[in-house]
């Protein structure tokens, strides 16, 4: 049900397709900030009522403020900051996927999910504390 073919390549999927999730909570931060080339506000919104931010590599000519939409590339780094420390995470995946933010005033929650892998290729970079 799941096999492909493209040209002389067969890829039989024997599991199915794939895909690959992650949660982040900036505990003690109020605000997140990052996942450039967006029409949106610098500090990430909450996606609680409203779509995800999408990662996606591609060229939008007319956008919408204010829209999580991709625009041009997918650069999936964040940043938190509040006064005792500055806290970054990097997920490098070249798949399609939607960053979900839910903020309160004490915690961040980030969940990024739904990407399609066909090989799994992934870093995650984080640095706590002070520089």
């Amino acid at each position: 049900m799941w096999e492909e073919t493209f040209k002389t390549h067969h890829d039989s999927k024997p599991y199915g397709p794939s895909s690959i999730g992650v949660d982040v909570n900036f505990l003690n931060f109020e605000n997140v900030y990052g996942i450039p080339e967006h029409a949106d506000a610098f500090s990430l919104r909450s996606t609680h009522d409203t779509d995800p931010y999408r990662l996606f590599n591609l060229d939008i000519f007319e956008y919408d403020i204010g829209n999580p939409m991709a625009l041009y590339g997918a650069v999936p780094y964040m940043l938190a900051h509040n006064e005792q420390a500055t806290v970054g995470f990097f997920w490098l995946n070249a798949a399609e996927g939607w960053i979900d933010v839910l903020n309160d005033k004490l915690n961040t929650k980030v969940s990024r999910s739904l990407e399609k892998v066909t090989a799994l290729a992934t870093d995650t970079i984080a640095r706590f504390g002070d520089w």
